[in-house]
């Protein structure tokens, strides 16, 4: 389902988004709907991230996954009404 299907029908929306421009389109848009936006930030310990790599049908290089990482912006507290960070 689309986010703005979700939106217009008031569901839940999960999206990966590790940017702050990529998340702000987003938000934006349930704003406009005025839904009350939620983002949770998890980040897994790096050797929990690095075994799930591995245990993936179809492993992501590691100078990718290295690229990813460094273009990961984590969430500012402004973003949404409200952010939790879940890490380990």
């Amino acid at each position: 389902m689309k986010a703005q299907d979700c939106s217009r029908e008031m569901k839940t929306f999960l999206q990966f988004c590790i940017t702050r421009r990529m998340r702000k389109q987003l938000v934006d848009l349930f704003v406009a709907y005025h839904a009350k936006v939620v983002i949770v930030y998890v980040e897994p310990c790096y050797e929990t991230l690095m075994k799930q790599n591995r245990n993936r049908k179809k492993e992501v290089p590691e100078m990718i996954m290295g690229k990813m990482m460094n273009n990961l912006e984590v969430p500012a507290v402004h973003e949404a009404h409200d952010v939790k960070y879940i890490t380990g």
